[in-house]
């Protein structure tokens, strides 16, 4: 019997997990708290990427008749998490430039607000720079999005790897 690809279960529970995940940050911009900074939204956030990456492994195995290695973990585990975030960026380039617009700018107010209220001692060049620096790194936060959801992953991946791992003897 052909033995299952982990592209498959990757690109099949990554795209439920973009698809989980858009429904819920554009539930967050409907009751308009997409701009919270909230330890709940992390907390459901990297549980949804657990849970997807656990199920998308559960998946592959029952199809291996039962087998993973610890290899097939890693790759079904970080391929989900990419396949997500890449699908969270379109998302997220989509929303910034056609729902709301002026999301950046929102953004870059909130950032100058809290780097004020977190260093009252801070002077208007420190901020201005510190904003720069920022709006320079934006084109860049899909790319670093996806670095850090696949290193994410392959911690989550080991961990559910080392857990459900078996082979063929």
């Amino acid at each position: 019997m052909e033995q299952p690809k982990t592209s498959k279960y990757a690109f099949q529970y990554g795209l439920f997990l973009g698809l989980v995940s858009i429904g819920f940050n554009f539930m967050l911009y409907t009751q308009e708290l997409h701009y919270e900074q909230s330890a709940v939204n992390n907390i459901v956030g990297f549980g949804l990427l657990f849970i997807f990456i656990l199920l998308g492994i559960l998946a592959f195995k029952k199809a291996n008749n039962g087998f993973v290695s610890l290899g097939q973990a890693l790759k079904t585990g970080v391929g989900v998490a990419i396949v997500s975030a890449l699908l969270g960026g379109i998302y997220g380039f989509i929303f910034a430039n056609y729902i709301e617009p002026e999301f950046f700018d929102k953004v870059m107010e909130i950032a100058r607000e809290t780097a004020i209220a977190n260093n009252p001692e801070i002077n208007r060049e420190q901020l201005d720079q510190g904003i720069a620096f920022q709006k320079k790194l934006m084109p860049f936060f899909p790319l670093i999005g996806i670095v850090v959801s696949a290193i994410v992953a392959l911690i989550f991946s080991l961990i559910i790897g080392l857990v459900v791992r078996k082979t063929e003897a």
